[in-house]
């Protein structure tokens, strides 16, 4: 049973709607640097203040369910890529390929990439007494979003359970310190999917979702209206944020062990003033944030950096990057000259 399944009326599997057109115009938009428009389009789709003409969407209750197979075609999805089974390569996703499993402790791998350990430090923590020990505690989003992160999620192959600590990260060295792992949209038992294997997955592929339009959104009124900053004013960047913030601190259904999956312990993420206060961020600094860790490793990232034009200290360890330039790629002169008029 899909959780918070979408009935958007229209709505329909495989199919771009009016809704995803328009997240899409206000992306077109936000490149372009005119946020007036853009955030008219995001506008249509937001809860409480949006055209039910466009849709009506809102956030799932539980985080997690936007990378599970449950909880594929739910009401935060505004446009996701469909896969059914394992029994052929084009009906799941071979992504995992490149991002899952730990070539030092499981029998079968194939990653191309890692995730460096200082990816962490951008995610919040706070510390709590666990079984009478004082406890870090990341926010919630962590351990759905990766492998091998302390007191993280666990996976199975072929019956034998790997824990964060036996996943052994730490032997996958990058800069020294150590990698972690992709868990989001993977699987975390390959018996799920004994045709295929563990580096595959039948989890959709969300490619729009209402959070990324949400903060999207902020952004927009950060740059439209950067002094109103009242928390309770769906025209105020900081109430969109927050929304995603409590959004992130509820309990999820997952692995019981995990902090994040205890019923009824909610997580201790401050609302957006307070976390700019005690960082001496200014909005958009914290939009940023925000951004990084509700859509890490769901391809928001390029788009992002271009947009704010990060320089060549924003990015370490990373040889190539000569600041946001190098995600544009120049337009061959046969196009310039076919196409003078889109230049």
């Amino acid at each position: 049973m899909v959780k918070g399944l979408n009935t958007t009326a229209g709505y329909q599997k495989f199919r771009a709607t009016r809704g995803a057109a328009a997240a899409l115009l206000g992306h077109l938009y936000m490149y372009k640097e005119d946020y007036a428009k853009a955030a008219a389009e995001y506008k249509k789709l937001l809860p409480g203040v949006g055209d039910s003409a466009y849709g009506s969407y809102s956030l799932v209750d539980d985080y997690r369910d936007n990378f599970t197979v449950e909880g594929e075609n739910n009401k935060e999805s505004i446009f996701e890529v469909q896969y059914d089974d394992f029994s052929t390569a084009n009906k799941c996703s071979q992504f995992l390929q490149n991002w899952t499993l730990n070539r030092t402790s499981f029998s079968t791998q194939w990653w191309n990439f890692a995730v460096p350990v200082f990816k962490l430090d951008e995610f919040e923590s706070w510390e709590e007494t666990i079984n009478g020990a004082s406890t870090k505690v990341y926010d919630y989003r962590v351990y759905e979003t990766f492998w091998g992160v302390p007191n993280g999620a666990n996976f199975t192959e072929g019956g034998v359970t790997r824990d964060w600590i036996a996943q052994k990260w730490d032997e996958e060295k990058i800069a020294g310190d150590g990698a972690y792992g992709i868990r989001k949209m993977a699987i975390d038992d390959d018996a799920n999917q004994p045709s295929r294997g563990p580096l595959w997955s039948e989890v959709n592929w969300r490619i729009i979702r209402l959070a990324d339009v949400m903060l999207r959104y902020a952004e927009c009124l950060a740059h439209i209206s950067p002094s109103n900053l009242d928390a309770a004013n769906p025209e105020s960047a900081v109430y969109w944020v927050d929304k995603i913030r409590e959004r992130a601190n509820q309990p999820m259904d997952d692995q019981a062990h995990l902090y994040s999956a205890r019923p009824g312990v909610y997580g201790k993420l401050p609302p957006v003033l307070d976390l700019m206060a005690s960082k001496g961020w200014s909005l958009m600094r914290a939009i940023e944030h925000e951004r990084y860790v509700e859509g890490y490793c769901e391809g928001w990232n390029k788009e992002d950096l271009k947009r704010w034009k990060k320089g060549p200290d924003y990015v370490p360890l990373k040889s190539g990057w000569k600041g946001y330039e190098s995600l544009t790629l120049p337009v061959p002169l046969p196009e310039v000259q076919n196409n003078p008029g889109n230049m």
